[in-house]
């Protein structure tokens, strides 16, 4: 049999940096889309038309990329608390069995 071990701590930290990295990659997928480049359009002109439309698309898939990232860790945060908090509770529980177990004895 191969013993498992969970170190809930470490664990329930991953889970808050994955919550705070999430916020901050929010938080820069905003940033992005406040520094629209659309007032570029006009400085470039019709020459600048084909860099202007790849570099809208590119800062919008960029907007967009950051902000499925933030979904991503928020995922990972909410999954690795809830690990922690099982892992806690199942130990707890066994723990309480084998001390009702041994109080009986």
């Amino acid at each position: 049999m191969v013993a498992v071990r969970a170190d809930t701590a470490t664990i329930a930290a991953f889970g808050h940096r994955a919550a705070a990295l999430a916020e901050r990659m929010h938080s820069a997928a905003a940033h992005t889309r406040d520094g629209d480049p659309a007032l570029l359009g006009p400085v470039l002109g019709p020459v600048g038309a084909t860099f202007f439309a790849a570099l809208v698309a590119t800062h919008d898939a960029h907007g967009r990329d950051l902000d499925r990232l933030g979904g991503a860790l928020a995922g990972m945060s909410a999954a690795a608390t809830a690990s922690a908090a099982a892992y806690e509770r199942s130990v707890d529980a066994v723990a309480r069995r084998l001390l009702a177990v041994q109080d009986d004895a």
